[in-house]
């Protein structure tokens, strides 16, 4: 069913997410890596975020709303892996 193939898309993108903390991680670029559980918490709110702004009618044009989400995606990413918090 497509519950089941998103659910396996978003351990996918989690997995990969949490691997790419963990190299980022051993070159000193991060505090600590996501784990599976954060980054899948993470992927959710992504996917959360992707659906409003395909669904909103907020007149952003493509490149645009693609640009922002990455900046928020980038933003919460650096804020899980640091220790701080900030």
């Amino acid at each position: 069913s497509g519950l089941e193939i998103r659910r396996e898309i978003s351990q996918t993108f989690a997995e990969f997410l949490s691997q790419q903390t963990k190299l980022k991680l051993a070159s000193s670029a991060l505090d600590h890596a996501l784990t599976k559980q954060e980054a899948l918490a993470l992927v959710a709110g992504i996917n959360e975020l992707i659906l409003q702004t395909i669904m909103g009618k907020e007149s952003l044009n493509e490149a645009t709303a693609v640009t922002q989400l990455n900046d928020v995606a980038s933003s919460l990413i650096l804020r899980m892996t640091s220790h701080s918090g900030a």
